[in-house]
């Protein structure tokens, strides 16, 4: 149990891609954080002294009504305090790629988890050829933050042709931009527009308006070597597979860090997944150090 919360600690701070030594003051929450061992295992892990000022019991209620307080008007953000919402899932649509010298229908990622919300992107996807007419935009939302491809992630609903593409006369196929929104009211909108032409498709989501996949919870099997190319293709994976392997084996020995040691193993695999090298190679220093004392 307590491995499981050091877990999701680490989880959250690579997806958040802040440091844990970056950390300055530690405000445990709910009930979980009554239990002794559990408390005693995060401020170690933060190497902080959990502040008591406000009530675990308390906490997000208070944090509710100050956020109600705000969009009621009753807070002023400029004088007393300032809420930054964040997503907690990622949202993309699908693109074709080339992984592994043959093409995949992809998961393309346009919000990331954990982005501070007003979010606004635009990113360019180039036609497949010379003469498309038209391409479909299809609004997916990731809350497990792993989707690889798009039956990973949940479909939205939010869904459209851009048609009437003319052909390209420049030897290049066209560029379509989708600029992603995400307001303060959770309400996204997509608009893709065929670059230097007047062609434009728009898409609106609310937030009740997601709906749930049929094949959700029965995440569809990529095809064999694909996701094995592409963690191969990561230098991060390459360069701590060994040392995972050997993490993993030792634990199965049921050693007496085992619970610090497994927090320490999805710290590191967390790490290789964002692709976020300086906070790899914290946890591979970690994990090697605990690998020692096993």
């Amino acid at each position: 149990f307590v491995a499981r919360s050091l877990a999701k600690i680490s989880g959250c701070l690579a997806k958040s891609g802040l440091e844990r030594a970056k950390v300055q003051r530690l405000l445990l929450v709910g009930g979980t954080c009554y239990i002794p061992r559990v408390r005693e295992a995060v401020e170690t892990y933060f190497a902080l002294k959990a502040e008591s000022g406000v009530d675990p019991d308390l906490a997000v209620s208070q944090g509710a009504a100050i956020s109600a307080g705000l969009k009621m008007g009753a807070i002023n953000p400029q004088t007393s305090v300032l809420v930054q919402d964040a997503a907690t899932f990622r949202m993309g649509t699908s693109a074709i790629e080339e992984v592994g010298n043959q093409e995949m229908l992809m998961f393309s990622e346009l919000m990331p988890a954990n982005a501070a919300i007003p979010f606004v992107r635009t990113k360019r996807y180039v036609l497949r050829s010379l003469d498309q007419d038209e391409v479909e935009i299809e609004v997916f939302q990731d809350p497990s933050g792993r989707a690889v491809f798009p039956d990973d992630a949940i479909r939205t609903g939010a869904i459209g042709v851009l048609t009437d593409i003319p052909p390209s006369t420049t030897g290049e196929p066209r560029t379509v931009d989708v600029e992603f929104r995400y307001d303060e009211n959770h309400i996204v909108r997509v608009e893709a527009k065929v670059v230097g032409l007047d062609r434009t498709l728009t898409l609106q989501l609310n937030k009740d308006d997601t709906r749930p996949n049929p094949l959700m919870g029965m995440s569809a099997l990529p095809e064999p070597g694909v996701v094995e190319t592409l963690w191969e293709k990561s230098p991060l994976a390459s360069r701590n597979t060994a040392l995972i392997k050997r993490a993993e084996g030792v634990l199965e020995t049921k050693p007496a860090n085992g619970e610090h040691l497994e927090a320490a193993l999805e710290d590191l695999k967390a790490a290789v997944a964002a692709n976020d090298s300086n906070r790899a190679n914290e946890a591979r220093e970690r994990l090697s150090d605990l690998l020692a004392d096993a």
